[in-house]
Protein backbone atom coordinates (compact mmCIF):
# COMPACT_ATOMS: atom_id res chain seq x y z
CA UNK A 1 0.00 0.00 0.00
CA UNK A 2 3.01 2.36 -0.33
CA UNK A 3 1.63 3.42 -3.80
CA UNK A 4 -1.86 4.38 -2.28
CA UNK A 5 -0.16 6.09 0.45
CA UNK A 6 1.90 8.25 -2.42
CA UNK A 7 -1.82 8.78 -4.31
CA UNK A 8 -3.98 8.94 -1.19
CA UNK A 9 -1.27 10.71 1.41
CA UNK A 10 -2.27 9.91 4.93
CA UNK A 11 -2.59 12.89 7.58
CA UNK A 12 1.69 13.15 8.46
CA UNK A 13 2.16 13.23 4.70
CA UNK A 14 -0.47 15.59 4.21
CA UNK A 15 0.53 18.25 7.44
CA UNK A 16 4.09 17.85 5.58
CA UNK A 17 2.92 18.37 2.04
CA UNK A 18 0.98 21.40 3.30
CA UNK A 19 3.80 23.16 5.59
CA UNK A 20 5.48 23.37 2.53
CA UNK A 21 2.82 24.52 0.23
CA UNK A 22 1.97 27.15 2.98
CA UNK A 23 5.77 28.18 2.86
CA UNK A 24 5.96 28.44 -0.73
CA UNK A 25 3.43 30.92 -0.78
CA UNK A 26 0.08 28.59 -1.94
CA UNK A 27 -2.28 28.50 0.96
CA UNK A 28 -5.16 27.65 -0.62
CA UNK A 29 -3.61 24.00 -2.01
CA UNK A 30 -2.44 23.94 1.84
CA UNK A 31 -5.84 24.21 2.88
CA UNK A 32 -7.56 22.06 0.76
CA UNK A 33 -4.93 18.92 1.61
CA UNK A 34 -5.73 19.36 5.73
CA UNK A 35 -9.00 19.10 5.16
CA UNK A 36 -11.16 16.85 7.44
CA UNK A 37 -7.42 16.16 9.55
CA UNK A 38 -8.02 16.61 13.53
CA UNK A 39 -5.78 17.28 16.26
CA UNK A 40 -3.13 20.17 17.71
CA UNK A 41 -0.68 20.19 14.83
CA UNK A 42 -3.36 19.76 12.00
CA UNK A 43 -5.51 22.83 13.74
CA UNK A 44 -2.31 25.20 14.25
CA UNK A 45 -1.21 24.91 11.02
CA UNK A 46 -4.72 25.41 9.78
CA UNK A 47 -5.26 28.71 11.68
CA UNK A 48 -1.98 29.49 9.79
CA UNK A 49 -3.23 28.44 6.66
CA UNK A 50 -6.13 30.54 6.88
CA UNK A 51 -4.70 33.94 8.36
CA UNK A 52 -2.93 33.60 5.21
CA UNK A 53 -5.48 33.32 3.11
CA UNK A 54 -7.01 36.36 5.00
CA UNK A 55 -4.39 38.66 4.65
CA UNK A 56 -3.82 38.14 1.05
CA UNK A 57 -7.34 38.63 0.23
CA UNK A 58 -8.21 41.83 2.23
CA UNK A 59 -4.72 43.11 0.79
CA UNK A 60 -6.67 42.31 -2.93
CA UNK A 61 -9.70 44.06 -1.87
CA UNK A 62 -7.67 47.49 -1.42
CA UNK A 63 -5.73 46.46 -4.86
CA UNK A 64 -9.17 46.23 -6.22
CA UNK A 65 -10.41 49.06 -4.77
CA UNK A 66 -7.43 51.35 -6.41
CA UNK A 67 -8.14 50.12 -9.53
CA UNK A 68 -11.69 50.84 -9.36
CA UNK A 69 -12.62 46.88 -9.90
CA UNK A 70 -15.70 46.57 -7.32
CA UNK A 71 -16.73 43.19 -8.41
CA UNK A 72 -13.37 41.63 -8.24
CA UNK A 73 -12.77 43.50 -4.75
CA UNK A 74 -16.33 42.23 -3.45
CA UNK A 75 -15.31 38.61 -4.42
CA UNK A 76 -12.04 39.14 -2.25
CA UNK A 77 -13.99 40.48 0.35
CA UNK A 78 -16.36 37.61 0.19
CA UNK A 79 -13.21 34.85 0.27
CA UNK A 80 -11.67 36.68 3.14
CA UNK A 81 -15.03 36.57 5.03
CA UNK A 82 -14.92 33.24 4.38
CA UNK A 83 -11.48 31.97 5.79
CA UNK A 84 -11.89 34.37 8.78
CA UNK A 85 -12.52 34.16 12.52
CA UNK A 86 -12.67 36.18 15.69
CA UNK A 87 -9.27 37.40 15.19
CA UNK A 88 -9.84 38.71 11.68
CA UNK A 89 -12.94 41.19 12.78
CA UNK A 90 -10.61 44.09 12.83
CA UNK A 91 -9.52 43.50 9.39
CA UNK A 92 -12.87 42.94 7.89
CA UNK A 93 -14.46 45.73 9.24
CA UNK A 94 -11.33 47.83 7.83
CA UNK A 95 -12.13 46.18 4.96
CA UNK A 96 -15.80 46.55 4.46
CA UNK A 97 -15.51 50.42 5.25
CA UNK A 98 -12.69 50.71 2.21
CA UNK A 99 -15.71 49.40 0.34
CA UNK A 100 -18.66 50.97 1.29
CA UNK A 101 -16.08 54.47 0.39
CA UNK A 102 -15.38 53.01 -2.82
CA UNK A 103 -18.93 52.25 -3.97
CA UNK A 104 -20.28 56.15 -2.67
CA UNK A 105 -17.57 57.64 -4.44
CA UNK A 106 -19.00 55.76 -7.70
CA UNK A 107 -22.38 56.35 -7.66
CA UNK A 108 -21.34 59.85 -6.83
CA UNK A 109 -18.53 59.96 -10.31
CA UNK A 110 -21.68 57.82 -12.34
CA UNK A 111 -23.95 59.92 -14.73
CA UNK A 112 -27.59 60.53 -14.01
CA UNK A 113 -30.22 57.77 -15.11
CA UNK A 114 -32.38 58.90 -17.54
CA UNK A 115 -36.10 59.28 -17.09
CA UNK A 116 -38.57 56.23 -18.11
CA UNK A 117 -38.88 56.53 -21.81
CA UNK A 118 -36.08 58.72 -22.78
CA UNK A 119 -34.68 55.94 -24.28
CA UNK A 120 -33.06 52.63 -24.33
CA UNK A 121 -30.83 52.39 -21.71
CA UNK A 122 -29.18 48.80 -22.38
CA UNK A 123 -30.49 47.68 -18.85
CA UNK A 124 -31.99 44.46 -18.08
CA UNK A 125 -32.50 42.97 -14.37
CA UNK A 126 -29.39 44.88 -12.76
CA UNK A 127 -27.15 44.73 -15.64
CA UNK A 128 -25.72 47.63 -17.14
CA UNK A 129 -24.68 48.61 -20.33
CA UNK A 130 -24.32 52.59 -21.73
CA UNK A 131 -26.39 55.47 -21.74
CA UNK A 132 -26.51 56.20 -18.00
CA UNK A 133 -26.66 53.01 -16.47
CA UNK A 134 -25.63 52.86 -12.46
CA UNK A 135 -22.74 49.80 -12.87
CA UNK A 136 -22.53 50.05 -8.80
CA UNK A 137 -23.84 47.35 -6.86
CA UNK A 138 -26.84 48.83 -4.35
CA UNK A 139 -25.46 49.05 -0.68
CA UNK A 140 -29.39 47.76 0.41
CA UNK A 141 -29.42 44.27 1.32
CA UNK A 142 -32.15 42.36 -1.47
CA UNK A 143 -35.23 41.44 0.88
CA UNK A 144 -34.87 37.75 -0.66
CA UNK A 145 -33.77 35.73 -2.99
CA UNK A 146 -33.98 36.59 -6.55
CA UNK A 147 -36.12 39.76 -5.63
CA UNK A 148 -32.50 41.90 -6.72
CA UNK A 149 -29.65 41.37 -7.96
CA UNK A 150 -27.52 39.02 -6.10
CA UNK A 151 -24.19 41.95 -6.00
CA UNK A 152 -27.00 43.81 -4.07
CA UNK A 153 -26.56 41.62 -0.77
CA UNK A 154 -23.50 42.17 1.72
CA UNK A 155 -20.46 40.16 0.97
CA UNK A 156 -20.58 38.01 3.64
CA UNK A 157 -24.48 37.36 3.23
CA UNK A 158 -25.20 33.48 3.93
CA UNK A 159 -27.42 33.81 0.75
CA UNK A 160 -24.80 34.98 -1.33
CA UNK A 161 -22.27 32.14 -0.07
CA UNK A 162 -25.38 29.79 -1.19
CA UNK A 163 -26.36 30.82 -4.44
CA UNK A 164 -22.43 31.41 -5.61
CA UNK A 165 -22.34 27.91 -4.25
CA UNK A 166 -24.85 26.50 -6.05
CA UNK A 167 -24.45 28.39 -9.19
CA UNK A 168 -21.55 25.82 -10.06
CA UNK A 169 -24.50 23.04 -9.55
CA UNK A 170 -26.43 21.12 -12.45
CA UNK A 171 -29.62 22.93 -13.06
CA UNK A 172 -31.47 19.62 -11.09
CA UNK A 173 -29.70 19.57 -7.80
CA UNK A 174 -29.77 23.19 -8.17
CA UNK A 175 -33.67 23.41 -8.26
CA UNK A 176 -33.84 19.89 -5.40
CA UNK A 177 -31.68 21.98 -3.25
CA UNK A 178 -33.72 25.40 -3.42
CA UNK A 179 -36.45 23.97 -2.51
CA UNK A 180 -35.29 22.41 1.00
CA UNK A 181 -34.92 25.76 2.65
CA UNK A 182 -32.37 27.79 4.87
CA UNK A 183 -31.86 25.69 6.98
CA UNK A 184 -30.59 23.06 4.78
CA UNK A 185 -28.31 25.88 3.81
CA UNK A 186 -27.35 26.40 6.90
CA UNK A 187 -25.81 22.63 6.67
CA UNK A 188 -24.35 23.19 3.78
CA UNK A 189 -22.51 26.32 4.46
CA UNK A 190 -21.45 24.09 7.62
CA UNK A 191 -20.00 22.03 5.49
CA UNK A 192 -17.88 24.61 3.27
CA UNK A 193 -16.51 26.31 6.65
CA UNK A 194 -14.93 22.84 7.54
CA UNK A 195 -17.57 22.04 10.11
CA UNK A 196 -18.07 18.38 8.81
CA UNK A 197 -19.21 16.67 11.60
CA UNK A 198 -21.73 19.22 12.45
CA UNK A 199 -22.64 19.35 9.08
CA UNK A 200 -22.84 15.63 8.76
CA UNK A 201 -25.30 15.79 11.40
CA UNK A 202 -27.53 18.95 10.58
CA UNK A 203 -27.67 17.00 6.52
CA UNK A 204 -29.49 13.43 8.26
CA UNK A 205 -32.46 14.97 8.81
CA UNK A 206 -33.05 15.56 4.79
CA UNK A 207 -31.98 12.63 3.67
CA UNK A 208 -35.31 11.01 3.34
CA UNK A 209 -37.00 13.63 2.03
CA UNK A 210 -34.24 13.64 -0.79
CA UNK A 211 -31.94 11.70 -2.17
CA UNK A 212 -29.24 14.75 -3.91
CA UNK A 213 -28.22 15.07 0.13
CA UNK A 214 -26.32 12.24 0.28
CA UNK A 215 -23.83 13.83 -2.16
CA UNK A 216 -22.88 16.46 0.82
CA UNK A 217 -23.35 13.76 3.52
CA UNK A 218 -20.84 11.81 1.22
CA UNK A 219 -18.41 14.90 1.37
CA UNK A 220 -18.77 15.15 5.23
CA UNK A 221 -17.80 11.61 6.02
CA UNK A 222 -15.18 12.30 3.18
CA UNK A 223 -13.61 15.02 4.93
CA UNK A 224 -13.91 12.79 8.14
CA UNK A 225 -12.39 9.79 7.12
CA UNK A 226 -15.39 7.41 7.29
CA UNK A 227 -14.87 6.24 3.94
CA UNK A 228 -17.19 3.11 3.79
CA UNK A 229 -20.36 5.66 4.82
CA UNK A 230 -18.94 8.32 2.16
CA UNK A 231 -19.01 5.19 -0.69
CA UNK A 232 -22.05 4.16 -0.07
CA UNK A 233 -23.45 7.64 0.32
CA UNK A 234 -22.12 8.33 -3.13
CA UNK A 235 -23.53 5.03 -5.06
CA UNK A 236 -27.16 5.93 -3.58
CA UNK A 237 -26.45 9.46 -5.38
CA UNK A 238 -25.48 8.01 -8.33
CA UNK A 239 -28.07 5.27 -8.62
CA UNK A 240 -30.71 8.11 -8.41
CA UNK A 241 -28.97 10.73 -9.87
CA UNK A 242 -25.30 9.22 -12.17
CA UNK A 243 -22.56 9.94 -11.78
CA UNK A 244 -21.87 13.55 -12.80
CA UNK A 245 -19.54 17.31 -12.42
CA UNK A 246 -21.05 19.31 -9.42
CA UNK A 247 -19.28 22.46 -8.93
CA UNK A 248 -15.40 21.81 -9.02
CA UNK A 249 -15.74 17.97 -8.49
CA UNK A 250 -16.51 14.60 -10.08
CA UNK A 251 -18.76 12.54 -7.85
CA UNK A 252 -17.41 9.39 -9.68
CA UNK A 253 -13.94 10.71 -8.53
CA UNK A 254 -14.81 11.12 -5.05
CA UNK A 255 -16.38 7.21 -4.91
CA UNK A 256 -13.46 5.82 -6.89
CA UNK A 257 -10.96 8.09 -4.20
CA UNK A 258 -12.94 6.83 -1.14
CA UNK A 259 -12.97 3.60 -2.41
CA UNK A 260 -9.08 3.08 -3.26
CA UNK A 261 -8.53 4.75 0.25
CA UNK A 262 -10.51 2.05 1.75
CA UNK A 263 -8.39 -0.43 -0.11
CA UNK A 264 -10.95 -0.91 -3.00
CA UNK A 265 -9.06 -0.33 -6.06
CA UNK A 266 -10.66 -2.95 -8.25
CA UNK A 267 -13.76 -1.60 -7.65
CA UNK A 268 -12.68 1.90 -7.76
CA UNK A 269 -11.05 1.40 -11.06
CA UNK A 270 -14.86 0.10 -12.52
CA UNK A 271 -16.22 2.88 -10.96
CA UNK A 272 -13.87 5.55 -13.62
CA UNK A 273 -13.78 3.41 -16.02
CA UNK A 274 -17.70 2.75 -16.54
CA UNK A 275 -18.44 6.42 -16.19
CA UNK A 276 -15.69 7.07 -18.67
CA UNK A 277 -17.38 4.78 -21.19
CA UNK A 278 -20.43 7.52 -21.01
CA UNK A 279 -18.42 10.75 -20.45
CA UNK A 280 -14.93 11.57 -20.94
CA UNK A 281 -13.04 13.98 -18.56
CA UNK A 282 -9.95 14.59 -17.70
CA UNK A 283 -9.90 14.24 -13.65
CA UNK A 284 -11.70 10.77 -14.63
CA UNK A 285 -8.75 9.71 -16.96
CA UNK A 286 -6.13 11.18 -15.29
CA UNK A 287 -7.44 8.91 -11.86
CA UNK A 288 -7.81 5.77 -14.59
CA UNK A 289 -4.09 5.93 -14.63
CA UNK A 290 -3.45 6.24 -10.73
CA UNK A 291 -5.48 3.38 -9.98
CA UNK A 292 -3.96 1.31 -12.68
CA UNK A 293 -0.62 2.58 -11.69
CA UNK A 294 -1.89 1.64 -8.39
CA UNK A 295 -2.28 -2.08 -9.06
CA UNK A 296 0.84 -2.55 -10.53
CA UNK A 297 -0.69 -2.29 -14.14
CA UNK A 298 2.44 -0.53 -15.69
CA UNK A 299 1.85 -1.48 -19.47
CA UNK A 300 -2.13 -0.39 -18.82
CA UNK A 301 -0.92 2.70 -16.88
CA UNK A 302 1.74 3.88 -19.53
CA UNK A 303 -0.92 3.39 -22.13
CA UNK A 304 -3.49 5.43 -20.73
CA UNK A 305 -1.45 7.80 -19.41
CA UNK A 306 0.25 8.24 -23.10
CA UNK A 307 -3.81 8.73 -24.51
CA UNK A 308 -3.75 11.82 -21.37
CA UNK A 309 -0.71 13.19 -22.18
CA UNK A 310 -2.24 13.93 -25.81
CA UNK A 311 -4.81 15.26 -24.15
CA UNK A 312 -3.19 17.61 -21.88
CA UNK A 313 0.09 18.45 -23.34
CA UNK A 314 0.79 21.64 -21.43
CA UNK A 315 -0.04 19.65 -18.14
CA UNK A 316 3.69 18.71 -16.17
CA UNK A 317 1.70 16.81 -13.70
CA UNK A 318 0.72 14.27 -16.34
CA UNK A 319 4.91 14.47 -17.71
CA UNK A 320 5.39 13.14 -14.27
CA UNK A 321 2.86 10.68 -13.53
CA UNK A 322 4.25 8.83 -16.82
CA UNK A 323 7.49 9.29 -16.07
CA UNK A 324 7.31 7.20 -12.65
CA UNK A 325 4.66 5.11 -14.24
CA UNK A 326 8.15 4.10 -16.44
CA UNK A 327 10.95 4.50 -13.97
CA UNK A 328 8.37 1.39 -11.85
CA UNK A 329 8.79 -0.22 -14.96
CA UNK A 330 12.43 0.06 -15.48
CA UNK A 331 11.73 1.94 -18.61
CA UNK A 332 14.18 4.74 -17.41
CA UNK A 333 15.20 6.10 -20.75
CA UNK A 334 11.39 6.23 -21.57
CA UNK A 335 11.08 8.32 -18.32
CA UNK A 336 13.71 10.97 -19.30
CA UNK A 337 12.62 11.09 -22.41
CA UNK A 338 8.55 12.10 -21.12
CA UNK A 339 10.40 14.97 -18.36
CA UNK A 340 12.77 15.87 -21.06
CA UNK A 341 9.99 16.95 -23.23
CA UNK A 342 7.98 18.18 -20.46
CA UNK A 343 10.58 20.70 -19.69
CA UNK A 344 11.95 21.74 -23.11
CA UNK A 345 8.76 21.84 -24.59
CA UNK A 346 6.97 23.69 -21.79
CA UNK A 347 10.13 25.93 -20.38
CA UNK A 348 10.58 28.83 -22.29
CA UNK A 349 13.32 31.33 -20.91
CA UNK A 350 14.71 31.18 -17.83
CA UNK A 351 13.14 30.15 -14.87
CA UNK A 352 9.30 29.74 -16.72
CA UNK A 353 7.81 26.81 -18.29
CA UNK A 354 5.62 28.64 -20.63
CA UNK A 355 3.27 30.61 -18.04
CA UNK A 356 4.07 28.37 -15.36
CA UNK A 357 6.80 28.91 -13.04
CA UNK A 358 9.76 27.03 -13.40
CA UNK A 359 8.96 23.16 -12.20
CA UNK A 360 11.88 22.53 -10.07
CA UNK A 361 10.78 18.72 -9.15
CA UNK A 362 10.65 17.58 -12.64
CA UNK A 363 13.98 18.97 -12.68
CA UNK A 364 14.95 16.95 -9.94
CA UNK A 365 13.96 13.79 -11.21
CA UNK A 366 15.03 14.34 -14.59
CA UNK A 367 18.11 14.87 -12.73
CA UNK A 368 18.69 12.09 -10.62
CA UNK A 369 17.73 9.46 -13.66
CA UNK A 370 20.52 11.39 -15.44
CA UNK A 371 22.93 10.55 -12.62
CA UNK A 372 22.37 7.41 -11.39
CA UNK A 373 22.64 6.22 -15.14
CA UNK A 374 25.75 8.06 -15.76
CA UNK A 375 24.50 9.81 -18.54
CA UNK A 376 24.32 13.00 -20.43
CA UNK A 377 26.50 14.58 -17.34
CA UNK A 378 26.75 18.05 -18.90
CA UNK A 379 22.51 18.20 -19.14
CA UNK A 380 22.45 17.34 -15.45
CA UNK A 381 24.24 20.09 -14.53
CA UNK A 382 22.60 22.47 -16.30
CA UNK A 383 19.49 20.84 -14.11
CA UNK A 384 21.45 21.51 -11.27
CA UNK A 385 21.91 25.23 -11.77
CA UNK A 386 18.22 25.55 -12.94
CA UNK A 387 17.67 23.72 -9.22
CA UNK A 388 19.60 25.50 -7.17
CA UNK A 389 18.44 29.09 -8.35
CA UNK A 390 14.76 28.38 -8.78
CA UNK A 391 13.83 26.51 -5.35
CA UNK A 392 13.10 27.96 -2.45
CA UNK A 393 14.47 25.80 -0.14
CA UNK A 394 16.83 23.16 -0.23
CA UNK A 395 15.84 19.62 -0.15
CA UNK A 396 16.87 15.94 0.99
CA UNK A 397 16.55 15.22 -2.77
CA UNK A 398 19.42 18.12 -3.54
CA UNK A 399 22.03 16.56 -1.29
CA UNK A 400 21.43 13.25 -2.70
CA UNK A 401 22.27 15.04 -6.20
CA UNK A 402 25.18 16.49 -5.09
CA UNK A 403 26.68 13.40 -4.19
CA UNK A 404 25.87 11.43 -7.01
CA UNK A 405 27.91 14.19 -9.19
CA UNK A 406 30.31 13.60 -6.69
CA UNK A 407 30.54 9.79 -7.42
CA UNK A 408 30.86 10.24 -11.29
CA UNK A 409 33.04 12.50 -10.61
CA UNK A 410 35.28 10.76 -8.56
CA UNK A 411 35.63 12.90 -5.85
CA UNK A 412 34.86 13.17 -2.54
CA UNK A 413 34.46 10.59 0.46
CA UNK A 414 31.19 8.79 -0.44
CA UNK A 415 30.91 6.71 3.09
CA UNK A 416 30.91 9.97 4.80
CA UNK A 417 28.34 11.95 2.14
CA UNK A 418 26.00 8.61 2.31
CA UNK A 419 26.38 8.98 6.01
CA UNK A 420 24.97 12.41 6.30
CA UNK A 421 22.16 11.96 3.76
CA UNK A 422 20.52 8.54 5.79
CA UNK A 423 21.18 10.54 9.12
CA UNK A 424 17.30 11.37 10.87
CA UNK A 425 16.00 8.64 8.22
CA UNK A 426 13.83 6.09 10.25
CA UNK A 427 15.40 2.54 9.15
CA UNK A 428 12.02 1.53 6.94
CA UNK A 429 12.90 4.37 4.80
CA UNK A 430 13.32 3.64 1.03
CA UNK A 431 15.96 6.70 0.42
CA UNK A 432 18.34 4.38 3.38
CA UNK A 433 17.63 1.10 0.41
CA UNK A 434 18.80 3.97 -2.73
CA UNK A 435 22.06 5.66 -1.00
CA UNK A 436 23.08 2.04 -0.64
CA UNK A 437 22.45 0.93 -3.89
CA UNK A 438 23.02 4.18 -6.16
CA UNK A 439 26.14 5.81 -3.61
CA UNK A 440 28.18 2.88 -1.93
CA UNK A 441 27.38 -0.22 -4.13
CA UNK A 442 27.23 1.91 -7.37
Amino acid sequence: MGLLSWIFPGPADRIRKATKLLERGDPGQARLLLEGLEGSEAQALRDRVLDRLVELNLEAVQASVNARELDAAAENLELAQRFASDRHREGLRAARGVMREARAAARLAAPPKKAKGAGHSGCSSGSCGTDGCDDVPPEAPSPGFGADPIWSLPPDHPQVRYALLLETYPEDLRVRFLALGAEFAQAVLLLEDGEHRRAFDALEPFVAAESAVRLPRARAAIAMGQLPRAASELQVFADSFGHQRVGNFHTAVLLARSLASDGRVEQALAVVRAERARADDLELHANEVALLEALGRLPEADECGVALLRKAPGDLGIHKMLARIRIRGGERQAAMRVLESGLTRLCKGPGKCGSQPFDVESARILAQLYLEDRVEPKRADELLGEIAKYAREPAWADGYLSALRSRNEGQGDLEALSADLVQGLEDADPRRAMVAAKLLAG
